[in-house]
């Protein structure tokens, strides 16, 4: 760990952690002394990383990253989840034919997610961030998304097809896929909370709170999961990762 008087965070996290860097890369906070380090890993999962071995070696991956960068850092967050609610859960129950309740689901995989966290992160503090309200809002376009990111692999037309069928028959509403977002983050921040580890998200600040939506400035204009990754988005990020480690974070800050 640091002895320095600059904070270092270390951030291990899937696709949707980029909001942190700066154009993907380490982030230093001009006038806050607070670097950010680590990586988004593309496709990367709470599933995988409860695991020894994965198809991407996330716990081996994030287990380097913590040797690379521990003698910069003070606190170490943690940012997965996304792709285990809006695409894994669909693949158990269409390619895996395990049709498992979200809720027993989440509360295995989170389990397991706080145990490996609270082994891996030594002497430099905790902190997990939920995921992020679906911007998935038209059912067409989320079907599309999700089938096409799940079957892409599929080989054969009439294979993609039948998955398709498949899927179509138990995917959900858009009013069920919110619910299932957000209980997700609910069961999540209460295993953070028995564990003693801080837990943000930041659906306070991309929520718009009389439709309960994700604010269509955040959304992208095509089929895709992730929310826009804005300079406006980054500094939201940064702003309420500096809320949960206690320092102050005002609204001009800048990145570079």
């Amino acid at each position: 760990m640091s002895q320095s008087t600059e904070t270092g965070v270390l951030v291990l996290g899937d696709s949707h952690a980029e909001c942190f860097f700066q154009q993907g890369n380490d982030a230093k906070i001009v006038g806050q002394n607070i670097s950010v380090y680590g990586e988004a890993m593309l496709a990367a999962t709470v599933t995988g990383f409860g695991r020894a071995r994965s198809a991407l070696n996330v716990n081996t991956r994030v287990r380097k990253l913590i040797e690379q960068h521990h003698q910069q850092s003070q606190h170490i967050l943690f940012a997965l989840g996304q792709v285990d609610v809006e695409l894994g859960l669909y693949y158990r129950w269409v390619v895996k034919d395990e049709m498992i309740e979200p809720e027993a689901l989440f509360s295995e995989i989170i389990g397991l997610y706080i145990r490996n966290i609270k082994v891996l992160h030594g002497d430099l503090h905790p902190v997990i961030k939920g995921i992020n309200q679906t911007v998935l809002k038209k059912q067409p376009h989320a079907f599309h998304y999700t089938s096409r990111i799940l079957f892409e692999k599929a080989g054969n037309p009439a294979k993609m097809a039948a998955l398709k069928a498949k899927l179509l028959e138990v995917y959900p509403s858009y009013d069920v896929r919110l619910f299932i977002n957000n209980m997700f983050n609910e069961i999540l921040a209460e295993a953070a909370k028995k564990a003693g580890i801080a837990y943000f998200d930041i659906n306070d600040a991309i929520v718009n709170k009389e439709t309960g939506e994700v604010d269509d400035a955040f959304c992208p204009n095509f089929s895709d999961h992730h929310i826009v990754n804005s300079v406006a988005a980054h500094k939201l990020h940064i702003k309420h990762l500096m809320t949960a480690i206690g320092r102050s974070s005002p609204d001009d800050q800048k990145t570079f």
